[in-house]
């Protein structure tokens, strides 16, 4: 739920919209090492990637807010914005007595931007001072706040109240999801409608922004946390990640103990005997244990020992009258243990599970002793987890009257379930080791699968070589999809992981199967811009032309996003079909055209001359979209390198000239000029290029449209012609050194000869469209 921003080893391009972009933490993960893990984070611009957190040293988040978690300095209070009690990272003031600022006024630059700081990132945590803000590296923040314009996010579950797929709201305000948090929501306004909506609640995420956009803040990005920068951290008490636990102190003692703490529960006390993992360490000194059964809490160190395996038994208060149900079950620490003779073993012992046993003793070395089935045998402690005692069959026991066993009873159970979900887990951390023992002992549960996914699905995705090969080796199936029919494939080419994609291949994985949206792993290779990908999946034999629901084939989902390695791939294969349109009836050369992708309209051209001026059913051709979008540098490949028509006209009569003129893209203009496109050609409605000028009047208004005197119309065409400007200068338009797009190309199309008195079918000249005065007599002087 915490807010975050790029970190110092960032090198994943713009997949968060460029620096500065907010994004979302939604999931973590192991990365296949102890100390290092990962993160899955939602950008406000759209997309969700993973990323590394302390994995060989990369860290590749900062965290930004955390206040969406619930972390608040109870009796501190802004002294920016009187923000009672203050969310979040708090910033205090080093040389000022008592001074502390919240995060968006710390990086408003409220208060002297000479004096140092500390940040305290929460209650109790330690104090870290920054560099002064004066003359710091500032970089402005973009994502969701008030006034942004945003759509649907991943996780939206509220229906129409957006006005349905595609509708934009304005955002009112950021608050807190409910009393616990802040900054975890958005109020927003569709068309008259206003709701609340998730923005980090839960790690959920309702919206995204509608196109990149500016929210005016900035922040200092030296002066932030990496997150995850949890290396070789221990407790004050002495605690590491990774370390076995259990609550060394009584009930009554631990009430006590855990006020402030993380707080107390009946659940916390029934549990806290039993070992843990230690799997985080708070910044206020307290210790986040983890339990096998999946519990998890927050621990006063004080009320904590470390225990060694051979004491991890030491819970079970061994009494005549209290039954204990335990389940076998393997968790990692259990499953690192097993070895050829233990799996031996345990297939002996399988068909004994589900019977009533009694724990006969304690060894030394920590394993119970379990009469069992006429046998005795001997359980490692790791294998065994408490459950609930309602769910032995007293009417099933039978009794023994040795009076040398203990009359703690235990029953065992083979739990299928969670050993599925162990192995995927096993196969998600890349622990090949544990994974090939878990196929061993369950050689059924290989393609089981979890939410859809199996443990060759998140091993691929991970990138987990040797972990597939285990699998592969062991009879996984390449060929099963999850709930939305992607294949493991599917799963190594989303997860950008080239040497998977061969080695699935490379067993017969078939490269061209599609899922349930009709794509290939060739797609989301192209999609997501992974180019090694691509090419590895292009050099075993895939399918470049195949076309997704959609009718988007690999090479138009590269071209949409400009993805140059996946591009230059798939332009050299030579099977690939450049004629083929998608559902909006875009062959790839008309879509590198429309989006602006110099790359693709050079190698498709290149490949393909003859499709340059290939119209789309309503007459546009490549050079018709690249004018009509400003896309300069296209429109001068298309003419030189392509040779393009250039006064070929659309089904509405338009030249590519008048297309651009009428958007205002000057640079166009004059190039299209330049190159001999003819000024007075009519479309259906009679209007030349100067008419569609003259016509819109946002080309002489909105400050979009305002051109600096360094703009390339008058750059270029009139570097030799100094008088030229002058005489525009002289006439009152640039005023201050700037004009208006629109006022800039009237004044070039008549002083290049456009006519100014020719009538359209309205029987008006551009001349009648003209509003400013001074815009009139300038016209005219030129028109002379």
């Amino acid at each position: 739920g915490v807010r975050v921003v790029r970190g110092p080893g960032w090198s994943w391009q713009q997949q968060d919209g460029g620096e500065g972009g907010l994004g979302t933490l939604v999931a973590e993960g192991n990365w296949g090492t102890e100390r290092s893990c990962g993160a899955v984070v939602q950008w406000d611009c759209g997309g969700r990637y993973k990323y590394r957190l302390g994995v060989n040293g990369h860290y590749d988040l900062r965290l930004y807010d955390n206040a969406q978690t619930g972390t608040q300095h109870l009796g501190v209070i802004c002294d920016g914005c009187g923000e009672k009690w203050i969310w979040g990272i708090r910033w205090k003031c080093r040389g000022c007595p008592d001074f502390d600022l919240c995060t968006s006024c710390y990086m408003g630059d409220k208060h002297s931007l000479s004096h140092a700081f500390n940040r305290i990132t929460s209650p109790g945590s330690p104090s870290v001072q920054v560099p002064v803000r004066y003359m710091a590296r500032k970089v402005p923040l973009k994502g969701i706040f008030p006034e942004a314009v945003v759509i649907r996010g991943p996780d939206w579950k509220w229906g129409n109240q957006d006005g349905g797929e595609g509708g934009k709201g304005l955002v009112l305000t950021i608050k807190g999801w409910d009393s616990t948090s802040q900054r975890n929501a958005a109020q927003v306004r569709w068309r008259g409608e206003i709701n609340s909506y998730r923005l980090g609640a839960s790690g959920k995420m309702d919206l995204q922004l509608a196109s990149p956009t500016s929210s005016g803040r900035h922040y200092y990005p030296d002066h932030l946390s990496c997150l995850g920068d949890s290396s070789n951290r221990t407790s004050t008490m002495g605690f590491c990640l990774g370390d076995t636990v259990r609550c060394g102190v009584d009930g009554q003692t631990l009430m006590v103990l855990q006020q402030d703490h993380g707080g107390f529960s009946v659940a916390m006390a029934l549990i806290a005997a039993r070992p843990g993992k230690v799997a985080g360490l708070i910044d206020n000194g307290d210790v986040l244990v983890v339990y096998s059964n999946g519990g998890k809490y927050i621990y006063n160190p004080k009320c904590l020992i470390k225990v060694k395996m051979a004491q991890c038994i030491s819970h079970l208060q061994l009494r005549q009258s209290f039954w204990i149900v335990i389940a076998l079950i393997f968790s990692p620490s259990c499953i690192a243990l097993i070895n050829d003779d233990s799996i031996n073993w345990m297939k002996m012992v399988k068909p004994t599970l589900g019977r009533v046993g009694r724990v006969v003793k304690v060894l030394p070395s920590g394993d119970l002793r379990v009469a069992l089935g006429g046998h005795i045998w001997n359980f490692n402690p790791a294998c065994v987890s408490t459950a609930d005692p309602k769910s032995l069959d007293l009417a099933e026991t039978s009794e023994d009257s040795a009076a040398d066993i203990l009359k703690e009873r235990v029953i065992l159970v083979w739990d299928t379930d969670l050993n599925k979900k162990q192995l995927i887990s096993e196969a998600a951390q890349g622990n090949v080791g544990n994974v090939q023992k878990l196929v061993q002992l369950f050689p059924g549960q290989i393609n089981a699968q979890q939410e859809g996914r199996t443990a060759l699905h998140v091993a691929a995705h991970q990138g987990h070589i040797d972990v597939a090969r285990a699998l592969l080796k062991a009879g996984a199936s390449t060929e099963i999809g999850d709930d939305k029919g992607n294949t493991a494939l599917h799963y190594a080419a989303h997860g950008n992981e080239a040497a998977m994609a061969g080695l699935l291949v490379s067993h017969r994985a078939r490269v061209n199967s599609r899922n349930h949206a009709g794509r290939t792993a060739l797609h989301l290779a192209a999609r997501k811009g992974y180019g090694e990908v691509a090419r590895t999946l292009c050099e075993h034999a895939c399918d470049v032309n195949t076309q997704d629901s959609t009718k988007n084939s690999p090479i138009h989902d590269a071209i949409a996003e400009n993805y140059e390695e996946v591009i230059e791939a798939l332009t050299s294969v030579k099977t690939l079909d450049l004629e083929r349109q998608n559902e909006s009836g875009f062959t790839p050369l008309q879509l590198a055209a429309f989006k602006g992708s110099k790359l693709a309209v050079q190698r498709i051209l290149a490949k393909s001359p003859k499709l340059v001026d290939e119209q789309k059913s309503d007459g546009f051709a490549p050079l018709h979209l690249a004018a009509y979008n400003g896309r300069l540098d296209v429109v001068h490949i298309l003419i030189k390198q392509g040779r393009s028509a250039v006064n070929a006209r659309t089904c509405g009569g338009q030249t590519a000239l008048m297309l651009a003129a009428g958007r205002g893209h000057v640079d166009v203009v004059f190039l299209l000029v330049r190159e001999a496109c003819k000024l007075d050609v009519e479309d259906e409605g009679g209007n030349t290029a100067l008419h569609l000028v003259l016509k819109e009047a946002d080309l002489f208004s909105t400050d979009c449209h305002l051109l600096q005197d360094d703009s390339t119309i008058v750059q270029i065409h009139y570097a030799t012609r100094v008088l030229r400007i002058n005489r525009l200068r002289d006439s009152g338009l640039f005023g201050a050194g700037s004009i208006y797009a629109g006022e800039a190309l009237a004044c070039f199309l008549v002083k290049e000869g456009a006519n100014l008195r020719q009538t359209n079918a309205r029987g008006k000249a551009p001349f009648d469209y003209i509003l400013k005065p001074e815009l009139r007599k300038t016209l005219t002087k030129l028109e002379k």
